[in-house]
């Protein structure tokens, strides 16, 4: 059966990007995907397509369009699918404004925290046209790796996913196109809900930091989530995410634990969290990073913990356990994550109350 939405503008060719495209493709879709880098794309352009395989589907997937040229990337219309690191989507916003028509339809996926807040606001101060819609998505679909040159492998396939757009009006429009896609799509209540529900800064930081020596030490020769997550450093990871937790209750945003979660998008099982870590075949594989330079800091400090700690700013609930991990991870990595991550300021949240944020992404800028 044909689909409605038969175009899929993926922008970046990273580990998820190339999943994405590769399983597009493979279903039926046209896919274009772009990278500003042209070493990322090199061998899909000379293969013509990816090669996918793992637990989704498999084979050799070709792709309609593979450039480094964003307005030829956006030459036709199509679903367009932001599958870069969170510290990209300030780039892409700016390079993508003045290309973009009436009604377009662009998701980051995933937003990480504050994404769509920012991209909608980027959008604006470029004079993008103000009808188009702007979402994000809770998390990756995919547990993925690019295994070799023009290979990706998907690891896991979540079970659920958000998604919301800013407005919240506009998310029915996103969840149409994208539920067609994957049909375990389902509208959350707002961009809050999304990005407070943000996993990875929870599963990502404190574990990275707290096992800085033995990543230095062995260039990252042991398994992140199986080896790394021991119940000491369980113990990192729940603190903060009782802070999390504690934010979306005072917003009014329905949340999971990192165990729940786990369970729901995964269908890990146990009890403690080592052990549901150690349950999800998809981190199986998973190695640590070989060194400090991962996305696991860069992006999840200043993308994730940065704007969730901002966030409880202006709803009244302390975070001392996240404030620390971005105090460390500041040092650590030498810059203030403060000034440079997603901040009330990068966001357009800078002087709302609480009342106010509730109504911003309920309604927009109007």
């Amino acid at each position: 059966m044909r689909t409605k939405t038969k175009r899929i503008i993926i922008l970046g060719a990273g580990n998820g990007g190339q999943a994405m495209a590769a399983a597009m493709a493979l279903a039926g879709y046209d896919v274009v995907l772009y990278d500003r880098f042209e070493k990322a794309i090199a061998p899909v352009l000379q293969k013509g397509g990816i090669e996918l395989s793992g637990v989704s589907a498999q084979g050799f997937a070709p792709l309609a369009k593979v450039t480094t040229d964003l307005k030829e990337a956006l030459l036709e219309k199509g679903l367009i699918l932001v599958v870069v690191p969170a510290f990209a989507h300030a780039y892409v916003a700016e390079q993508i404004a003045p290309l973009l028509r009436r009604d377009d339809m662009i998701v980051l996926s995933p937003g990480s925290t504050g994404g769509a807040l920012e991209f909608r606001k980027i959008l604006s101060e470029h004079g993008a046209p103000k009808d188009v819609k702007v979402g994000e998505t809770n998390t990756l679909i995919y547990a993925c790796r690019i295994s070799a040159p023009g290979h990706v492998k998907i690891l896991g396939v979540k079970e659920f996913l958000g998604v919301a757009a800013l407005p919240a009006a506009d998310t029915q429009a996103l969840l149409q196109p994208l539920k067609e896609i994957y049909p375990q799509t389902q509208a959350v209540e707002n961009v809050l809900s999304t990005g407070l529900n943000n996993m990875n800064p929870i599963f990502h930081v404190f574990p990275t930091i707290a096992n800085l020596g033995w990543l230095e030490a062995t260039q990252g020769n042991f398994r992140f989530y199986y080896d790394g997550i021991t119940a000491s450093v369980a113990k990192l990871v729940e603190a903060v995410d009782r802070e999390r937790m504690m934010l979306c209750q005072s917003l009014g945003i329905p949340t999971l634990s990192g165990i729940e979660w786990q369970k729901k998008f995964y269908g890990a099982r146990g009890d403690l969290l080592p052990e549901v870590l150690q349950s999800n075949h998809a981190y199986e594989e998973i190695q640590a990073p070989s060194s400090k330079e991962t996305r696991l800091l860069t992006e999840d400090v200043p993308m994730g913990l940065v704007p969730m700690a901002e966030i409880a700013k202006i709803a009244g609930v302390r975070t001392p356990f996240m404030d620390s991990a971005i105090l460390l991870a500041s040092e650590i990595m030498g810059q203030d994550f403060r000034a440079t991550g997603r901040n009330l300021r990068a966001m357009g949240l800078a002087g709302l109350n609480k009342e106010e944020l509730l109504r911003r992404v309920e309604e927009g800028n109007a």
